[in-house]
C-alpha cells in the first residue's frame, strides 16, 4: 500500500512554528480567512511532481514559489507517506541558487530533524550532516525537481547511458509511488487541473490520449529493459495484444492529442493576457489612486488657503473702515474747496482790482 500520511510546513509560509497536516485517509481543512487553508491544499502537488512554480502560477502570485513557502535557509516542505508497509520522508527546500533541493529519507517526520540542540532551526546546507551525525539517520542524495518528478511518478529504469542513472534507478526501487515498469505520468497535470478548481474531463481525456500515442516508445524501451526475463517477456506480450486493439484508434487518439496540444498552447496566451490585463489593472489603480491623493492634498491646500484669506480680510478690516472714512473726509474737503474756489471766482476779482487802482 501506498499513500500520503502527512504534510509538513517547517518553519514556511507560517514562520518559525512546525505545523503537521495529517491527511491519511482524508482530513477536513478548517480555519479563518488568511490561515494557510488553500496555501495547504496546493502543497500537497509539490509533492506529486508539479513544478514549483506552476504552483505559485495556480496561486495567483507573482513571486516564486520559494518566497512564499520557503522565504529562509531554514525553511523545509517535509512529506510523510507509506511505501510497502515502510514509513519514508521527501524533504524540500530552497537552495542558494534559487532552485529547490529534494532529498529522501528513510525515516518518520520527527522535529529533531529540523532543530538543533539549542532549539533553533537547522540552516539547510547543515540540514544532511546534522541528520546523519546527531540521529543517524540515512539521508539521500539531493535530486533536482525533474528528478524526482521522474522518481516519484515512474518505476520505469531509465538507460545507464542517461546522466545520473544509476542514482535515480537505485531511488525508484526505494522511493517511487510505483511498481516497477508502472508510472502515473501526467498525475502532476490532473492534481494541478483539481487543486486549481479547473478539472475538465476533456483535459483528462487527452492526458490519456497522449499517454497512448507514446505506448509504443514505452513498450520498445520496458521490452529491451526485461527481454531476458520470461515474466517480463509475458507481460510486454499481454501489452503488444492490446496496443495491436487500439491501432485503429491511432488516428483519433493522435488529433485528440494534438487538439490537446492546442488547447494548452490557448490557456498560456490567456493566463499571459490574464497576467497582462491583471499588470494594467494595477497600473490604472495605482494611477487613480495617486490622483486621489493628489485630488485630497489639493482640497487640504485650498481650505488653508480660505481660511488664511479669511483671517486676512479679517485683520485687514479696521484698517479698511480707517481707509473708507479717511478717503470720504477727503471727499467732504474737495468739495468745500470747490465750493470756495466758486465763489472766489464769482466775486469777480479782476473788476475790483481795477477800480482800486483808479482809486487816489
Amino acid at each position: 500500500m501506498t499513500q500520503l500520511n502527512s504534510i509538513i510546513a517547517i518553519n514556511s509560509y507560517v514562520p518559525k512554528k512546525i505545523n503537521r497536516y495529517e491527511v491519511a485517509g482524508g482530513c477536513i481543512v478548517q480555519g479563518t480567512n488568511g490561515a494557510g487553508k488553500t496555501s495547504l491544499l496546493r502543497l500537497s502537488l509539490l509533492f506529486f511532481g508539479v513544478k514549483p512554480n506552476d504552483i505559485a502560477i495556480i496561486a495567483g502570485k507573482g513571486n516564486r514559489f520559494y518566497d512564499y513557502y520557503l522565504k529562509t535557509n531554514s525553511s523545509y516542505v517535509a512529506f510523510e507517506y507509506e511505501r510497502l508497509g515502510k514509513t519514508l520522508l521527501v524533504v524540500v527546500y530552497a537552495k542558494m541558487n534559487g532552485e529547490l533541493g529534494y532529498r529522501f529519507l528513510e525515516t518518520a517526520f520527527d522535529e529533531q530533524l529540523f532543530v538543533d540542540e539549542v532549539g533553533q532551526f537547522v540552516k539547510t546546507e547543515q540540514f544532511k550532516s546534522h541528520v546523519q551525525a546527531k540521529l543517524g539517520v540515512r539521508v539521500g542524495n539531493e535530486f533536482s525537481w525533474s528528478q524526482y518528478k521522474d522518481i516519484i511518478q515512474s518505476g520505469i529504469r531509465k538507460p545507464m547511458n542517461t546522466p545520473n542513472a544509476a542514482e535515480i534507478n537505485q531511488a525508484k526501487v526505494l522511493y517511487s509511488l510505483c511498481e516497477p515498469n508502472k508510472t502515473i505520468g501526467d498525475v502532476d497535470r490532473i492534481m494541478v487541473s483539481i487543486i486549481s478548481s479547473k478539472p475538465s474531463l476533456q483535459s483528462v481525456k487527452a492526458l490519456i490520449a497522449r499517454d497512448l500515442v507514446g505506448l509504443e516508445e514505452r513498450l520498445q524501451h520496458t521490452t529491451y529493459e526485461g527481454m531476458y526475463d520470461p515474466k517480463q517477456w509475458e507481460e510486454q506480450r499481454t501489452l503488444l495484444r492490446q496496443a495491436t486493439n487500439l491501432t485503429e484508434k491511432s488516428d483519433f487518439l493522435t488529433q485528440m492529442s494534438q487538439e490537446d496540444a492546442v488547447l494548452i498552447s490557448i490557456e498560456q496566451q490567456l493566463s499571459g493576457m490574464k497576467r497582462a490585463a491583471e499588470q494594467l489593472l494595477a497600473e490604472h489603480t495605482s494611477h487613480i489612486e495617486r490622483l486621489t491623493h493628489q485630488k485630497h492634498e489639493d482640497m487640504q491646500s485650498l481650505t488653508r488657503l480660505e481660511a488664511e484669506h479669511l483671517q486676512t480680510m479679517s485683520q485687514l478690516e479696521p484698517s479698511l473702515s480707517q481707509a473708507k472714512a479717511d478717503q470720504q473726509e477727503k471727499r467732504n474737503r474737495i468739495r468745500h474747496l470747490e465750493h470756495k474756489r466758486d465763489a472766489y471766482q464769482q466775486q469777480n476779482v479782476e473788476g475790483l482790482q481795477l477800480q482800486a487802482n483808479r482809486l487816489e
